[in-house]
């Protein structure tokens, strides 16, 4: 066990039970798009009849997607990385490369966090919405894409708990 602290590792589980569950759901999203994309290119096709909302729903559902699998990515190590510089380095200088990363990805989250949850909150003071027919309410989708921001941020601020509590010169993240 890496975290020695009950406290600590309690919050890993549950940082890792929170990524899975976005995940699940960013994969759910990515279904309903794919079957809204198929709906609307049927009846278009076959029917010469189109579902208004789609694009709408679909930009959003893609939103979702993103932002919610942020996280879920982070934990199975799917995000982009250099592995070439990673592999000429000795372990402990990628250990440390592995740490600026990390905090500069904190850092990066956090302004986009900040900026996201304003204009959520923005949308919400005002009642925005959407400027199609079904007339969405903004706060809506945009909370979805803060949640999953707030989400990665506690994956990676948990990746930093680790790159420094692990004792050994390779660590995983």
């Amino acid at each position: 066990m890496i975290f020695q602290s009950k406290v600590l590792h309690f919050l890993d589980r549950l940082i890792q039970a929170l990524s899975n569950t976005l995940g699940a759901l960013a994969a759910l999203c990515l279904a309903t798009l794919f079957l809204l994309m198929m709906a609307e290119i049927i009846l278009r096709g076959f029917f010469h009849y189109s579902l208004g909302f789609t694009w709408e729903i679909n930009g959003y559902l893609m939103g979702s997607v993103i932002f919610l699998g942020l996280g879920s990515a982070l934990k199975s190590r799917s995000h982009i990385r250099i592995r070439l510089l990673l592999e000429m380095l000795p372990p402990r200088f990628t250990r440390w490369l592995d740490m600026v990363a990390t905090v500069g990805g904190i850092l990066i989250t956090l302004y986009l966090l900040r900026a996201m949850t304003l204009l959520a909150w923005t949308s919400y003071i005002r009642n925005s919405v959407s400027s199609t027919p079904e007339q969405i309410p903004l706060v809506l989708p945009q909370a979805a894409l803060c949640f999953g921001l707030l989400v990665f941020l506690f994956q990676l601020l948990a990746a930093l708990a680790r790159l420094i509590c692990t004792p050994s010169t390779t660590t995983k993240l």
